[in-house]
């Protein structure tokens, strides 16, 4: 019991660490951007609305607040695990894995994605949830920007693999067993996304990216497969721009990420699977 209060606790206070700490950046960049929109309003009296024109501007510079706050994280959860005189290999299971097995992982986590996006726009989901779900994806912006790419693609992948596939993860193994603590930590990571298509999908991609993670023993693994995940929007931008995708090419990029995806799946679990069983 004593073990499972103090892992529980633990995994507790790394993420109300992390949401407090989007909360300060949030909340300081807001009045930041509010001062600095006040200052140009005064020299055209009547075009600044406090309240919501911060809010606008949040939205508008979100990808930028989100690269601020993964970087305050990781820092603050660097210097925890200092202060645990743990090396931060040991904590973060910085292993290598084999340079034969990056391109299966990178190739998943475009498939799954791939998968997943025609799996949403294919089922017979209620209006008001694809609505809230398009109006979620707006968030992102009309415009690629460098933020953009960088705040989804790097920062993003590797924070909440640090938080919550090895900080929460493991420090919920400490008192209960790994099932127990990959549901959870699945199911922190999906609410975290807020809309209910994202906390649907982003759970069981947390489950996913857990297990590839254990495989591995290391978290390398997991931060590969999220960043292809992440990046496969804007990889796929230019065909999407350049070609009508209408039903039945959606239907056999479906069916193709379907059968990559179990592919690489094989290919990235075979050799492990007995090992992860016999833990």
């Amino acid at each position: 019991m004593k073990k499972l209060l103090k892992g529980t606790g633990a995994a507790i206070g790394y993420f109300v660490l992390y949401f407090v700490i989007n909360l300060l950046v949030i909340f300081t960049g807001g009045i930041y951007l509010g001062i600095k929109e006040g200052l140009k309003g005064m020299d055209r009296p009547g075009s600044f609305r406090s309240l919501p024109r911060t809010i606008e501007l949040i939205y508008e510079n979100v990808m930028l607040l989100n690269i601020i706050i993964a970087v305050i994280c990781l820092f603050v959860f660097w210097l925890i695990i200092l202060l645990s005189k743990t090396s931060v290999k040991e904590r973060l299971d910085l292993n290598p894995i084999p340079i034969t097995d990056v391109w299966p992982l990178l190739i998943f986590g475009v498939a799954v994605n791939i998968f997943i996006s025609y799996l949403i726009s294919f089922l017979p989901l209620p209006e008001n949830w694809l609505q809230e779900y398009d109006k979620a994806l707006k968030i992102l912006g009309d415009k690629i920007t460098f933020a953009q790419i960088i705040s989804v693609v790097f920062f993003a992948p590797v924070l909440e693999e640090v938080l919550y596939r090895e900080l929460i993860t493991k420090s919920l193994q400490n008192g209960m067993p790994k099932t127990a603590a990959i549901l959870i930590q699945a199911l922190l990571f999906g609410i975290m996304h807020g809309q209910l298509l994202w906390i649907c999908y982003s759970t069981l991609l947390g489950i996913l990216l857990a297990v590839i993670k254990l495989k591995y023993n290391s978290l390398y693994a997991c931060i590969l497969v999220h960043l292809s995940f992440n990046s496969t929007n804007y990889l796929l931008k230019p065909f999407y721009d350049r070609f009508h995708v209408n039903i039945y090419i959606g239907i056999l990029l479906f069916a193709s990420s379907l059968v990559i995806s179990v592919f690489m799946a094989v290919r990235i679990f075979r050799k492990r699977i007995t090992v992860f069983l016999q833990e």
